[in-house]
């Protein structure tokens, strides 16, 4: 009788599976991979001290066997981002159901990070890319993902008319969250945002310039900043702002600094309207939960997840020489209470 022993340090490998089933390494990976040519008494033997041994194949030598490893390489910036998280989620669960796992990485807004990120996805042969870069407007990483020969959805991200992408009308979001800050009587608003070096930086601050313009005003070039948008840079930047002698009346924010903003507000001894306004760029359970709700522009984060995953899949099945799709998702402002008219008393520095 076969021996089924196996070292308890030790991974079983399939020589120890072709020992027990007494058959050739050759029919153990047959079976693996489910050639037909097997006999079936043979194929249930293996089975059989597959399971004993609890032997599991290496998917990436599979893959490298096949036309592919099954894997589909994820970058994102950062995963306890709210929205980013929506985005991941919705484009696992189709890439799931398509067949396709799923390596979750993180480039934390680091160029150099980023690109250590792409060479360790090529080494293991993920069959297409999803996700974001640290800056669109990169010149070597459009050329780093081109030579990587491999299918690429991008989320809210664009490089030109190279790769599939699906984003959101960021600019005309900001648009109408400053328009309506403007309709309220602001005059002196700041914003917190991506760096402009990404598609949703640059945008958010095309809206925002061009609210200003079609009331005749120039906003004030001091009280844009454009950085990376975290919880901590949201504090820093937003508290900076409102210990200003002449701060803003208004601030908008990226949603994912929220909690910093109340923070930096709450140690100015300010109130959230009657003091200052905050209005969000993207929507969350915390900023339509938190007291005042907050006021804020959002999109269907998870169908850009969704359609990005459809994208990618649609070119690695059988779509490789299609034109470049290029997905424009609409949004859509939310009124709540964390916006009012500027205050006129003593805590108010609001300059028209």
């Amino acid at each position: 009788m076969p021996d089924t022993r196996k070292s308890a340090n030790k991974a079983p490998t399939i020589k120890d599976v072709a020992r027990v089933s007494e058959v050739s390494v050759g029919t153990v990976s047959k079976v693996i991979n489910k050639d037909a040519t097997v006999r079936e008494a043979l194929r249930e033997r293996v089975i059989r001290a597959i399971e004993e041994l609890g032997f599991q194949p290496n998917a990436l030598a599979q893959g490298m066997r096949r036309s592919g490893t099954g894997i589909i390489g994820c970058t994102i910036s950062d995963i306890t981002h709210p929205i980013i998280a929506t985005m991941v989620s919705s484009a696992e669960m189709v890439l799931s159901d398509a067949g396709y796992g799923m390596v979750l990485t993180s480039h934390r807004d680091q160029l150099r990070h980023e690109h250590r990120l792409f060479e360790f996805l090529r080494q293991r042969r993920v069959d297409g890319l999803i996700g974001t870069v640290v800056y669109d407007d990169s010149q070597t990483v459009p050329d780093i993902l081109r030579n990587a020969r491999i299918p690429i959805a991008l989320m809210e991200r664009q490089f030109g008319d190279w790769f599939d992408s699906v984003v959101s009308d960021q600019e005309r979001g900001c648009y109408l969250l400053t328009k309506h800050l403007l309709d309220l009587g602001h005059r002196r608003i700041g914003i917190l945002t991506p760096p402009h070096q990404s598609r949703p930086g640059r945008d958010r601050i095309r809206g925002f310039h061009r609210a200003h313009a079609d009331f005749g005003l120039s906003a004030d070039t001091l009280l844009i900043k454009d950085r990376e948008n975290r919880v901590d840079t949201g504090f820093r930047d937003s508290y900076a702002m409102l210990t200003q002698a002449h701060r803003p009346s208004a601030i908008i924010i990226s949603v994912n600094e929220l909690p910093g903003v109340v923070q930096a507000a709450n140690m100015c001894e300010l109130s959230i309207p009657h003091d200052v306004s905050i209005a969000a760029c993207g929507d969350s359970d915390l900023a339509a939960m938190i007291k005042p709700a907050v006021t804020c522009f959002r999109w269907d984060a998870a169908k850009i997840g969704r359609y990005a995953a459809e994208l990618l899949i649609s070119r690695l099945r059988n779509n490789s020489d299609r034109p470049v799709q290029q997905i424009v998702l609409e949004t859509e402002v939310v009124l709540r209470d964390s916006c009012a008219p500027p205050a006129r008393g003593k805590k108010s520095s609001q300059a028209f």
